[in-house]
């Protein structure tokens, strides 16, 4: 999201999935890397032909939601998986069967079948 309004347009994205976006405002300063800053919306869109977010319901660095916070300003659909946290290897994700799918345009939709 930060590197999108430089992005030089032949260098578009077929699929961009932002993953456990965060809200600044809860981002400990040992974290400062993961700043999201000012989202220009109309850069991010343009960067991709399909952005998509996936997160959890109960994610500490953004407890208000991705919904709110990024999916109405970027037009985009957001998965939210239930439990978990924060989508990290900490929290016991791995190899991500759904997510791949995903990858590859088999699936639309992301289930939390990284998890074990």
């Amino acid at each position: 999201m930060r590197r999108a309004a430089g992005l030089d347009p032949r260098r578009r994205v077929n699929r961009l999935l932002l993953v456990s976006p965060p809200a600044n405002e809860h981002v400990p300063p040992a974290g400062a890397g993961f700043l999201v800053g000012v989202v220009d919306a109309d850069a991010v869109r343009a960067s991709a032909d399909e952005t998509r977010i996936v997160c959890f319901d109960n994610d500490p660095y953004n407890p208000t939601g991705a919904s709110q916070l990024y999916a109405g300003p970027l037009g985009c659909p957001v998965n939210t998986l239930p439990g978990v946290g924060h989508i990290t290897p900490d929290q016991g994700y791995g190899r991500w069967p759904s997510l791949e799918a995903w990858c590859r345009g088999a699936t639309r939709e992301l289930r939390a079948d990284g998890i074990g």
